[in-house]
């Protein structure tokens, strides 16, 4: 897959998460057109670089978690 391919991916993710609109796993995977394993791949890629990706069960939707300071 192209870079440009991948980077792409990675922006439509962090908007569904920024709006909370990604849903669960299998609702994101389906809005990207990937498998499901590629969504945890590309959550676990996020968390090893640093981003706070979490899965709100109320919300039923991925989140950008809050800093507590």
């Amino acid at each position: 897959m192209a870079l440009h391919q991948i980077i792409k991916r990675y922006i439509e993710i962090d908007k569904l998460i920024t709006r909370q609109e990604s849903g669960n796993a299998d609702e994101l995977a389906r809005a990207l057109g990937i498998s499901k394993r590629q969504v945890y791949n590309y959550l676990s890629a996020m968390h090893k670089i640093g981003i706070d990706v979490e899965f709100n069960a109320i919300k039923q939707t991925y989140i950008y978690p809050k800093k507590k300071t």
